[in-house]
């Protein structure tokens, strides 16, 4: 075979690796079977204002006295250093480990994929080429790798409605994949997609059309529609809570990589996510 030949061979099979690569990209993680995780995530909770915050303890089931926070514990910043040693001394890790994606409709229930093995008959179909993940089984939101769940406590001294600043700020390689939800006492405010602009209306073919914008992972073998909490931009227009003064209200922050988003493919492995989140009050 000639030298000509050789490179025209040579640069054929180059097009079709490149071809398969950007074919294979389009598809989301509970799609094509593919490993995705973020190596680290950096998070800080602030307040500005007249607000202060708290991290509960007691594996998040914490009061505001005893076993929760107290007078002495409430501060304006919480840096990550306070979230691992709060997750450490539960025997949990929360920044320094690997966050794997997962999926939810309502922003506090979690679900993964029940194996990453494709010869796993019972997790995946191949459909028309494809790997498609029809098992899944629930997440721990703390003791796992797929959920970061942020135990607050939000007090004000004054009194007033609770939102999220507009210095909210949500970066890195994995925030077009990221979702947070907010929960309040008990009950979704938000599920928030910090970077919506590049994912809303762009509809990829996924497990019985889950997408992780209008449908996702509802249980253990099926998707559902998400909750009536979500939104596309970010909640500062979403009043949390109505604050009595000095008297706090329990916010659970929930953080997760939206497996059925098809932003969330092989190219987040071994990136990072960055989270600093900013509450305020406001005059009701």
């Amino acid at each position: 075979m000639s030298n000509t030949k050789k490179q025209l061979m040579t640069a054929i099979a180059m097009l079709v690796v490149a071809a398969l690569a950007l074919g294979t990209s389009t598809y989301a993680w509970f799609v094509s079977n593919t490993t995705v995780k973020v190596d680290e995530m950096q998070f800080t909770a602030q307040s500005v204002d007249n607000l202060q915050i708290a991290l509960t303890t007691d594996a998040w089931q914490g009061q505001v006295d005893g076993t929760g926070a107290t007078a002495g514990t409430y501060k304006t910043l919480i840096t990550a250093q306070d979230l691992n040693e709060l997750y450490t001394s539960i025997g949990a890790v929360l920044t320094t480990a690997a966050i794997e994606p997962a999926s939810t409709i309502n922003g506090q229930t979690f679900y993964k994929i029940a194996s990453n093995s494709a010869d796993d008959a019972t997790t995946w179909e191949l459909v028309n080429g494809t790997y498609t993940a029809k098992k899944f089984i629930q997440v721990d939101n703390v003791n796992e790798n797929c959920v970061k769940a942020i135990p607050l406590f939000i007090r004000s001294t004054s009194g007033g409605a609770l939102y999220l600043k507009d210095a909210t700020t949500v970066s890195g390689d994995a925030a077009p994949a990221a979702r947070i939800a907010f929960v309040v006492d008990g009950a979704t405010k938000a599920i928030w997609a910090p970077s919506a602009a590049t994912i809303d209306g762009r509809q990829i073919t996924t497990v019985n059309g889950a997408d992780g914008i209008h449908k996702a992972v509802s249980n253990t073998t099926s998707v559902g529609d998400m909750s009536d909490t979500y939104t596309d931009a970010k909640p500062t227009a979403v009043k949390f809570a109505t604050l009595t003064a000095n008297t706090p209200v329990r916010v659970m922050v929930y953080i997760w990589l939206e497996g059925c988003d098809e932003d969330c493919v092989a190219g987040l492995s071994a990136k990072d996510l960055s989270v600093n989140l900013q509450f305020e009050s406001r005059s009701n």
